[in-house]
């Protein structure tokens, strides 16, 4: 009994040993096979039930998924087949991929990953150097060198019908290109136009390339999980990760929608919004403890994309009717409904005209672009080891590659500044920097410190425990201003009170001379007086002019 029940469980061990060895020679025979047609994108399979709208193919496999349900394997022992060919393609595609301009188009796009949800809308046709790569080493799919520059040229092909004109993947994929035709040229492999790209051509005529949506990728190609720390200068984002951060903000407000367009200004959107996007930002970004400056820089990227709906999409309509049907992309029709009539509304357009008079004031210009003062000032101090003094820094900000401002107000301004800093250096003068800008710009103003970007706040700056260095700065000059007033009147009326004392003893010595000669002609008056008896004879009856004696009348 027992010899028995050892017999039957060898044969069932057997049995199962065999089955195990039937499914392994099974599973490797699928492998062949994916690896024969090209492997299965997984992750692709289960994220596009992800994507609202997003119509992807029906065989998600790497490389060009429409084109194997049509196109057969080359077979190795195709007569046609050109080995050399092959061989010489395989090293020129190894070579290219080599490249670190080549990393995005060495594997195939996943639209989940880089957050294109439309790319298979616009692409019929995927194709990356890996899969290129694969065929060649597996030998399938291509029979000479021709069929392998056609799949090259998809690559790009792709990238210009999807990228537009300045973005950094179409920069790379023409230096890729660029490379590509020089390694296949020089292996004196086939191509229809050597140097060129026949099918680029054609499948560009007349189609005018723009900037355009701010998509951050950049971002996109970096694993999500991995969060950048953001160095942070006067509530600035600034450092190697600040052009990321600003250009996921740009793309949370342009291409996401969190933000509602319905609202007169940021400040009318609700807290528990602006939060979300916080929310979104902490996954890439170490901003913990940052939450206004960030809410600040999307408060920027948010105004900054209203001012570009309102600069290009209605300003440039004709009548308003005009500018209602003219729909921005990306823009629910309902959202650009709203801004019309906010724009048109003479409320609106009193405030327009009232800040353009306000800028046309200003006519100082800065030569920084979109790269804020802060940043300049952490560059500058990572590359000389020392924060550059507010002079020089207006210096970097508002001076042009060939040493002059943008206009003569600026050059002025820029003459003044320097000459009072060479006076202060070499008189060894007790004058700061602050009470420079305060004579060339005048006094301060107690919400914003002049040279250092805007936003930027003398509390920011020099700290809560002062009431700022420029505030005392003024109230110094003032004291002073106060004192050169007050010597001034001293001096002057010293001045008046000596010339009145003078012009009093003029006046005196001639009281004295009148005095003396006033006397002397009494005394000459007394000495030459008659009697009294002859004063009276003389009096009674005075003698006429002809000498006869005068007849008196008597009074009526």
């Amino acid at each position: 009994m027992l010899k028995k029940e050892m017999i039957l469980g060898g044969i069932n061990l057997i049995t199962k040993t065999i089955m195990m060895r039937n499914l392994t020679l099974k599973w490797r025979l699928i492998q062949r096979l994916l690896r024969k047609y090209g492997e299965v994108n997984l992750q692709m399979e289960n994220s596009s039930k992800k994507i609202d709208g997003a119509q992807t193919k029906p065989l998600q496999v790497f490389g060009s998924w429409s084109r194997f349900q049509n196109e057969q394997e080359a077979p190795s022992h195709d007569p046609c087949c050109n080995k050399k060919e092959l061989s010489a393609s395989l090293a020129v595609i190894k070579r290219v991929m080599k490249m670190d301009a080549a990393v995005p188009f060495n594997i195939p796009v996943d639209p989940i990953a880089l957050r294109l949800p439309d790319y298979f809308d616009v692409i019929d046709t995927p194709m990356d150097f890996g899969t290129i790569c694969n065929h060649l080493e597996n030998g399938t799919k291509y029979t000479n060198s021709e069929d392998v520059f056609k799949d090259v040229q998809y690559i790009w092909k792709n990238c210009y019908n999807y990228y537009n004109e300045g973005n950094f993947v179409l920069d790379l994929m023409k230096r890729v290109e660029a490379k590509f035709m020089m390694y296949w040229t020089a292996a004196g492999l086939s191509s229809k136009e050597p140097g060129t790209s026949s099918i680029l051509r054609s499948s560009n005529v007349g189609k005018r390339r723009t900037r355009g949506p701010t998509r951050n990728l950049k971002l996109a190609h970096i694993p999500i999980g991995e969060r950048f720390e953001i160095s942070w200068r006067n509530r600035r984002a600034v450092g190697d990760s600040s052009t990321i951060f600003k250009s996921e903000c740009t793309a949370l407000v342009r291409q996401t929608r969190e933000l509602p367009l319905q609202v007169k200004s940021w400040k009318k959107i609700p807290f528990e919004i602006k939060k979300k996007a916080f929310e979104h930002m902490l996954k890439r970004f170490k901003v913990e403890d940052h939450m206004t400056w960030v809410l600040d820089q999307i408060h920027r990227s948010y105004h900054n994309y209203r001012h570009y709906l309102k600069k290009i999409w209605y300003e440039t309509c004709e009548t308003t009717e005009e500018a209602r049907k003219k729909i921005p992309p990306n823009v629910a029709e309902d959202d650009w409904q709203y801004l019309i009539n906010m724009w048109s509304s003479p409320e609106w357009e009193l405030i327009s005209k009232k800040n353009v008079e306000n800028r046309s004031k200003n006519n100082i210009i800065h030569t920084s672009g979109s790269k804020s003062f802060s940043q300049i000032r952490e560059e500058e101090r990572k590359k000389t080891g020392n924060d550059p003094g507010r002079t020089f820094l207006w210096e970097l900000t508002h001076v042009r590659p060939d040493g002059l401002a943008a206009n003569p107000a600026s050059q002025e301004a820029l003459s003044k500044l320097k000459k009072l800093y060479t006076q202060m250096s070499v008189e060894n003068s007790e004058m700061t920097e602050d009470e420079i800008f305060v004579k060339v710009f005048g006094p301060e103003r107690s919400s914003r410190v002049r040279g250092y970007g805007n936003g930027v706040t003398p509390k920011e700056l020099w700290g809560p425990s002062s009431s700022s260095s420029s505030t005392v700065s003024e109230l110094r000059r003032q004291l002073e201003e106060s004192k050169q007033r007050q010597e001034e009147s001293e001096r002057r009326s010293a001045a008046e009170v000596q010339g009145l004392k003078e012009q009093l003893g003029r006046v005196e010595g001639l009281l004295s001379v009148q005095m003396n000669r006033f006397e002397g002609l009494l005394v000459q008056l007394t000495s030459h007086m008659h009697s009294p008896a002859q004063i009276e004879r003389c009096t009674e009856n005075p003698p006429s002019r002809n000498g006869r004696p005068r007849m008196t009348r008597p009074r009526r």
